[in-house]
């Protein structure tokens, strides 16, 4: 399944009553238009059919970040799997950082880029 790649798996948790997951389980939709003016931790380039990842960034003092993945990984994993590999590397470094200092997914930016973005959001307790 991984062709050579170590693990990118998550764990999830869902808060199943929450108003999010309400609406998501609805049809609704739970997309934000301000995601997109979130800044990005990793910069990309286009290189060929695929993106590069070029720059990982280290978390500021915003709240809330988005963290392109490539739109077509199993492409990528057959005909690039250095590049795959470099993708799976910068990924998990920048979730696992994103994590451990309080961050949580909250969504999927899906675009017509070759990634498509996980919004990553600070939790607030």
């Amino acid at each position: 399944m991984n062709k050579g790649l170590p693990s990118d798996r998550f764990l999830v948790e869902w808060e199943l009553e929450s108003v999010r997951a309400v609406d998501a389980a609805a049809g609704k939709s739970i997309t934000s238009e301000r995601w997109q003016s979130y800044p990005s931790l990793v910069k990309w380039l286009q290189s060929g059919s695929f993106a590069r990842p070029v720059l990982g960034q280290v978390l500021g003092n915003e709240n809330e970040y988005i963290i392109p993945v490539p739109r077509y990984l199993h492409d990528m994993k057959r005909d690039q799997l250095d590049l795959a590999k470099e993708w799976r590397f910068i990924l998990r470094d920048q979730f696992q950082h994103a994590l451990a200092n309080g961050y949580v997914v909250t969504g999927l930016l899906r675009s017509e880029d070759p990634v498509h973005y996980y919004v990553v959001e600070k939790m607030t307790v």
